[in-house]
């Protein structure tokens, strides 16, 4: 429903969209902190395009894509 169902991604304004069409509107401090939980996580997940894939979104609420960057990071600093 939300995003390119091809490529796996969302755009900034999908997630808009997302967050638009699923917050409660009677809840404004719980919707403008849920904005900034959405924001935060874009900023973070964005590729260079601009673009954040749904699979790194799933590992993200699992926390399994903190292990990735770990993993990441010690292959790195191997590596140096």
């Amino acid at each position: 429903m939300y995003g390119d169902p091809i490529e796996g991604t969302m755009t900034l304004r999908q997630v808009l969209t997302l967050w638009k069409n699923n917050h409660d509107m009677h809840d404004i401090l719980g919707a403008i902190f849920n904005l900034g939980e959405w924001f935060v996580t874009w900023s973070a997940l964005k590729n260079k395009d601009g673009k954040i894939r749904k699979e790194d979104l799933r590992d993200l609420f699992t926390g399994a894509y903190f292990h990735k960057v770990f993993d990441n990071a010690t292959a790195a600093k191997k590596n140096t």
